[in-house]
């Protein structure tokens, strides 16, 4: 859910500097750029979140759920990172990747299995 809600927060800050900033004849180089400062915002917020002593995004933690490794441990901010670009595939066919959980034992999307980490309630 947050991922949504932060995608659109980014969306939407994307927009409104598109439309002030630049004029509406922007070129494709412009619409890139704009899209890959989102898609790296994206990426350093989740890792940053998730490397933390806080252990997960905002929506993690009004779930109270964190993330951690085979050891039950805190992720590596390099760890975090792979994790997220591992979303990726998750979400690349049908987002078959995040459905995963409702059949895997260890309940792991693939970004997870990718990156060996597990989503954890807090005690």
């Amino acid at each position: 859910m947050s991922i949504i809600l932060i995608g659109a927060i980014l969306g939407l800050i994307a927009g409104y500097i598109h439309a002030h900033w630049f004029d509406s004849s922007s070129d494709y180089d412009t619409n890139l750029g704009l899209t890959l400062l989102c898609v790296l915002i994206f990426f350093f917020y989740h890792a940053s979140f998730e490397s933390s002593h806080l252990q997960g995004s905002i929506g993690k933690i009004i779930c109270k759920l964190r993330v951690v490794d085979a050891a039950g441990e805190r992720i590596s901010f390099g760890t975090a990172l792979g994790r997220n670009f591992g979303k990726i595939l998750s979400g690349l066919f049908c987002w078959i990747g995040f459905l995963m959980v409702l059949w895997n034992d260890n309940r792991q999307a693939w970004h997870d299995q990718l990156a060996k980490t597990f989503i954890i309630r807090k005690p």
